[in-house]
């Protein structure tokens, strides 16, 4: 909410776009830590597991289905299941050393 104010007082007067560098600083540093935490989660269960092993658990989040939706009428029982899915390792490493580069 705080941004989405912002940005528009900023829009409508110029002076006031001292309000909007905040914003601007707070939403950039979640999307970077979001970005980070996913593709080090990614790179730690690479170098825990083994390759096989991590290429699996991808295949696994992907292809998860939900059985628990009973309650549906006329629906499938079965659907994919809307879980967190991992970066593959060589996307994870390109995406940090892409932010550790720019940062």
């Amino acid at each position: 909410m705080y941004g989405v104010l912002a940005t528009y007082f900023s829009c409508v007067m110029i002076r006031l776009m001292l309000v909007l560098a905040p914003v601007t600083c707070i939403i950039s540093a979640i999307a970077i830590s979001e970005l980070l935490r996913k593709a080090l989660k990614s790179i730690r269960i690479y170098l825990t597991q083994g390759q096989e092993n991590s290429d699996a658990a991808i295949g696994e989040d992907m292809f998860s289905m939900n059985k628990d939706d009973k309650s549906k009428k006329g629906g499938d029982k079965y659907r994919p299941k809307l879980s967190k899915t991992r970066m593959p390792f060589d996307a994870a490493v390109v995406v940090v050393l892409f932010l550790i580069f720019t940062l």
